[in-house]
């Protein structure tokens, strides 16, 4: 719960686990690349259940005007996101008309021929078609989206994004990781799930699975707690949170 670095975390995993003389088994390298797995797939279940927890938000505007073409190609600058890290999935882009944001539906590849007869105008729609790198940057991703129907003028667009995990190591300094959902615990446990089926202990792996879907449980209700409550609210959760965390 709160703040832990990758060190913290994995001496917490070895207390829990009765890992303490366990470091050939289960290195500390080793507990590192699972705890950034497991960061990876907690991030992800909590995007494909609806939750905004980890959702991050860039903006950008886009130059329009007569096309030849029936769609337009949106290049996403990569300011937004950690330098040379993929977008892991897209909330949703949004465009702005007027003063009001307005969200553009997503097509698929296939649904983009349906658009070839409508003339340039506002976007209603967007298609993801891939990842560049910038010129001369290396490894700086861009993401290519193809808007529809062809803008006929400068628009400005809204990017709700869950970015990827960095790959941090055990010993990284900057691998503090603060939230105000319980996602350390879950990771944790996932952590020590995936140890004990190393282990081929189906006792322990069961115990941990368990545990894990109660806190993902309580993780989702959390976040819907704290979205829907008064800032003085979502300030007593966040407390309680801490407190039922120092008592672990």
């Amino acid at each position: 719960m709160g703040v832990y670095t990758y060190q913290q975390a994995i001496d917490r995993i070895r207390y829990l686990g009765d890992l303490a003389g366990e470091t050939t088994t289960h290195p500390d390298a080793t507990l590192a690349i699972e705890i950034n797995a497991s960061w990876r797939d907690l991030r992800a279940k909590l995007f494909a259940a609806g939750s905004a927890a980890f959702i991050a938000r860039a903006t950008f505007t886009v130059a329009g005007g007569a096309s030849s073409d029936y769609c337009g190609t949106i290049i996403i600058p990569s300011a937004g996101w950690p330098a040379g890290k993929a977008l892991a999935a897209i909330k949703r882009i949004n465009v702005l008309v007027g003063s009001k944001w307005k969200p553009l539906d997503e097509v698929t590849l296939d649904d983009m021929c349906d658009w070839q007869d409508r003339p340039v105008g506002e976007p209603e729609a967007f298609c993801v078609i891939g990842q560049d790198a910038e010129s001369g940057s290396g490894d700086v991703a861009r993401l290519l989206v193809i808007a529809l129907p062809a803008t006929d003028q400068s628009y400005k667009f809204e990017l709700l994004y869950l970015a990827e995990w960095p790959e941090y190591e055990y010993d990284d300094v900057d691998a503090n990781v603060s939230t105000d959902i319980p996602g350390w615990d879950w990771v944790i446990q996932d952590v020590l799930r995936k140890c004990f089926t190393r282990e081929g202990d189906p006792d322990r792996v069961a115990l941990h699975a368990r545990e894990s879907v109660r806190l993902f449980v309580e993780i989702v209700n959390v976040h819907r707690a704290l979205r829907t409550k008064s800032p003085r609210q979502r300030r007593k959760v966040r407390r309680d949170i801490a407190w039922r965390g120092s008592e672990q």
